[in-house]
């Protein structure tokens, strides 16, 4: 029957706190769109071809950035750079809160310090803009693929579980990889944009999809002790 028990273990304040900061990640999403109208100049930014790092910049005009010269212009740059720092701290918050939901296998335990460091990694790109220091930029950057192969160690801890849970955080994790792999190639041509979203949304996906989860679960054992009164 162990094999069966639900996930997560317990519908605790912990849990259902660690939940909403993860469904809070969604922040992300806002500060692009934000930054993204606040554009100015041409060419005009596009999600298909500008890498997100690019709404964060903090100079307007031609910048040589990690040796390759572009265009940037985001007036609203501290907006993403907000939304960067934001959504790491609340990754790690989530992690830290719900520890206790992490520690039934070491696959997931592996999978929660993976998904930790790529929460300091949103923090560290957030931090240092890609043209203030281009070298910590891009290693806080490195925090995507390992965000992939956290889901996938998370997958395989959730199996016997929940399997949808399991299936869902190996699909996201296998879909980050290749897009990070596929931003490696594209970076500089007219697709690095969306390469890169391919391999930095799914992070999103799961950590919102595990805070609703705790939280449905701690309104489902919340509505099982009103019936037992």
């Amino acid at each position: 029957m162990q094999g069966q028990e639900r996930f997560p273990l317990r519908a605790s304040k912990e849990n259902v706190t660690g939940g909403i900061f993860w469904i809070l990640t969604l922040e992300f999403f806002v500060g692009q769109v934000i930054a993204q109208v606040g554009w100015r100049g041409l060419p005009s930014y596009s999600p298909i071809s500008d890498a997100i790092s690019n709404l964060g910049v903090t100079v307007c005009g031609m910048v040589k950035i990690g040796g390759v010269s572009g265009y940037y212009c985001s007036p609203l740059h501290d907006v993403m750079n907000a939304s960067f720092i934001l959504a790491g701290v609340f990754m790690l918050l989530g992690l830290y809160l719900t520890r206790s939901s992490f520690h039934s296998n070491r696959s997931t335990r592996a999978g929660a310090v993976l998904l930790a460091i790529a929460g300091l990694g949103k923090i560290t790109v957030g931090l240092n803009p890609a043209n203030v220091d281009f070298t910590l930029h891009f290693l806080g950057a490195l925090g995507i693929p390992v965000a992939g192969v956290g889901m996938i160690f998370s997958g395989r801890g959730f199996r016997g579980k929940v399997g949808w849970l399991a299936n869902l955080s190996e699909i996201l994790g296998v879909i980050g990889l290749i897009g990070f792999i596929l931003f490696l190639f594209t970076s500089r041509s007219g697709i690095g944009g969306l390469t890169e979203r391919i391999a930095d949304y799914p992070m999103f996906v799961w950590f919102a999809t595990m805070g609703f989860l705790f939280l449905s679960h701690a309104s489902k054992e919340e509505g099982k002790g009103e019936k037992r009164r």
